[in-house]
């Protein structure tokens, strides 16, 4: 069965280059196109034309600005573009009305995709939170997890590292009590060549056992081996603790 395109939201900052970075990566593997999407937020403003005489010096710095502002986005939305391009996938840039949530959320009601990419928080560029316990994801990410139809990855502060298999981790509690999110999680994993592991939340084990390829390692030893790990399950306040990726599943 035919795939359909990656949705990448991006603020057009820092935290849009890493989804950027991300949604590449992740189209390449799955072998679709990436939907570049950049939500304006209010209805953009129109150029002043029709004003009184004693007006047209404010109207002129008012309309350079608003011009000045367009072009700043065509532009920063281009060169993300490119960077997808530069990756060898196929990408469609594309700004959208309305705040980003309701926007992103309203544009995969309307258009197939297979997968939603957003970028970190930009509260997770801060060292001094990202020492905290509890890691933010944002509140765009949160409501996209929460009522997208499809699976959304939320990338935190590190980016793909070509040629490093990734490790997609599935609680176990979701193993036990919903197999179908299950059978989601293990498709992507084999689409994107990544090792499946069954973690438990529960434990509190501080190394990654011996032998990798067991079925179950502990979430708290994952932590500390480096980069390369996915969490996967659906949208819950337990994605706070981990500093790496989340793939968040929808409940169907």
């Amino acid at each position: 069965m035919d795939l359909a395109p990656i949705a990448c939201a991006t603020d057009l900052r820092k935290s849009g280059d890493i989804a950027a970075a991300w949604a590449a990566f992740l189209a390449k593997a799955h072998g679709v196109p990436v939907k570049l999407l950049h939500a304006k937020g209010e209805p953009e403003p129109e150029l002043e034309t029709d004003v009184p005489p004693m007006m047209l010096d404010v109207a002129k710095v008012y309309n350079e600005r608003i011009v000045e502002e367009r072009v700043a986005v065509r532009h920063a939305l281009a060169r993300q573009a490119a960077a997808i391009d530069a990756e060898g996938v196929e990408v469609h840039p594309e700004t959208i009305e309305g705040r980003a949530a309701e926007a992103l959320l309203d544009y995969v009601a309307r258009v197939p995709v297979s997968l939603v990419v957003v970028g970190p928080h930009t509260r997770l560029f801060d060292d001094a939170i990202t020492e905290r316990a509890l890691l933010p994801l944002g509140t765009t990410a949160e409501r996209l997890a929460n009522a997208s139809p499809v699976p959304v990855f939320i990338a935190r502060r590190e980016t793909p590292v070509p040629g490093r298999r990734l490790r997609l981790l599935f609680d176990l509690e979701y193993a036990e009590d919903a197999p179908e999110l299950e059978t989601q999680a293990r498709a992507i994993a084999a689409r994107l060549g990544a090792q499946f592991l069954v973690v438990d939340h529960e434990a509190d084990l501080r190394a990654l056992a011996e032998d990798t390829t067991a079925t179950h390692v502990l979430a708290t030893a994952a932590t500390r081996e480096g980069g390369g790990f996915v969490l996967a399950s659906p949208a819950t306040r337990r994605h706070r603790r981990y500093p790496f990726p989340v793939l968040a599943l929808p409940r169907r």
